[in-house]
């Protein structure tokens, strides 16, 4: 247990200084981004304007089925996984701000072998905005 958060601090310091920008920013940038480049992600899983202000503004994660899975179309359509759903670590690290490797394989463990490519998406950005906010 010792271990763990002797990593989770490390890790998250580092992750601190990473890039300038703050989170309310980089979550800004990722909402026009996907508002523009790929609309078919909230449309297809009929995710709610509620969940999206919930995440996007409040840095929130809704649990609905809808919500888990939009976040996985998100995964899909910026190529951040594979098609057996396991992630595109460098991907991630190279297109999210302040993600560095350390902090997706982090992230990535606590993923474990779950096979729900949803919950996985899910699972894996509750632990990346545990760190962010």
């Amino acid at each position: 247990m010792l271990l763990k958060a002797v990593l989770i601090i490390s890790v998250t310091t580092t992750f601190a200084f990473e890039s300038q920008k703050s989170t309310a920013e980089i979550f800004d940038a990722w909402k026009i981004r996907i508002e523009q480049e790929h609309p078919e992600c909230a449309k297809t899983s009929g995710v709610s304007d509620e969940e999206l202000d919930g995440l996007f503004r409040q840095h929130r994660l809704s649990s609905s089925r809808n919500f888990k899975c939009y976040l996985h179309c998100i995964e899909k359509v910026f190529n951040f996984v594979n098609d057996d759903g396991s992630l595109k670590k460098q991907e991630i690290s190279d297109g999210v701000e302040k993600a560095t490797v350390d902090v997706v394989d982090l992230c990535g463990a606590g993923v474990g072998d779950a096979t729900d490519m949803c919950e996985k998406a899910y699972t894996f950005l509750t632990c990346l905005l545990n760190l962010y906010v």
